[in-house]
């Protein structure tokens, strides 16, 4: 069988449903049901998602390098190839983007 990168999942029915107002930090990591109206959302933008890195002094490419979903960007240390540390530039034909909306 083929194997796939990404897998999309819908969880339904589940027995306990929050009201959105009680969600306190006990919650973070669980998975919960709540109900409710989403007043405002941003726009929908590109997040990193895994990327790859050309060495600006030597032009080797290092990647791709997962990006978790915090506002933190992973960028490798030093250049494997000439030793040059700190400078990086984007790849953009490599990298992989997710897209990324905020509700609040």
């Amino acid at each position: 069988g083929d194997i796939h990168q990404d897998v999309f999942v819908r969880v339904t029915d589940l027995p306990v449903e929050d009201q959105i107002r009680d969600i306190r930090q006990a919650h973070l990591n669980a998975l919960i049901k709540v109900k409710g109206v989403v007043p405002r959302r941003t726009s929908v933008f590109p997040q990193l998602k895994n990327v790859t890195y050309t060495c600006m002094v030597c032009s080797f490419n290092i990647g791709p390098i997962y990006q978790n979903q915090s506002s933190h960007e992973e960028r490798p240390n030093a250049c494997p190839e000439c030793q040059q540390k700190g400078r990086w530039q984007i790849n953009s034909a490599k990298t992989v983007y997710r897209n990324y909306q905020k509700l609040t």
